[in-house]
C-alpha cells in the first residue's frame, strides 16, 4: 500500500514537472502565410501598353521624382497618385504583377497603364507590345 502511494506520488511529481518544462519552452511559431496583394476598390479595364529605353535618358526623372529604370516593376497612369501600388492582370495569360505608379501617362487614346520592360516582359506583353489588362488598386 505505501509503495503504491509512492509510485502514484512518484508519478504526479514527474508528470507536474514535465508539465512545467513544457511550457516554458519555446513553441514553434507558425507563420500566417503571405496574402497576396488585396484590391481596395479601384478597378479599370483597358489596354496596356510599355516603353523602354529610348522614353527616357539615363538622368531624366518621372513625374515622382525618380529615375526610370527599365529592371523594376514600375508603371505610368493618368491619375492615380503617385507611389500606389497596382495589381495588373493580363486578361489573355492570366499572368499578374504588383507594379508601383511612378510617372504620368499613357498619353495615347485607350490605353490605362505603361509599364516598364520588366514589367511587361513579366506578364507576357512585351513582344506584342500592348496587351488587355485589369488594373486593381493594393495600396495607396
Amino acid at each position: 500500500m505505501r509503495l503504491t502511494f509512492l509510485l502514484c506520488a512518484l508519478a504526479l511529481i514527474a508528470m507536474v514537472a514535465l508539465t512545467s518544462c513544457a511550457s516554458n519552452q519555446p513553441r514553434a511559431v507558425i507563420p500566417e502565410p503571405v496574402k497576396a496583394a488585396t484590391p481596395t476598390g479601384r478597378i479599370e479595364y483597358g489596354v496596356a501598353s510599355w516603353h523602354g529605353p529610348s522614353r527616357f535618358s539615363s538622368q531624366s526623372r518621372t513625374a515622382s521624382g525618380r529615375r526610370w529604370s527599365n529592371g523594376e516593376l514600375i508603371a505610368a497612369h493618368k491619375s492615380l497618385p503617385l507611389g500606389t501600388f497596382v495589381r495588373v492582370t493580363h486578361l489573355g495569360s492570366k499572368q499578374v504583377i504588383v507594379v508601383q505608379i511612378i510617372d504620368r501617362g499613357p498619353y495615347i487614346s485607350g490605353r490605362i497603364v505603361d509599364l516598364s520592360p520588366r514589367a511587361a516582359e513579366a506578364i507576357g506583353i512585351k513582344g506584342s507590345g500592348v496587351g488587355k489588362v485589369k488594373i486593381e488598386v493594393v495600396r495607396l
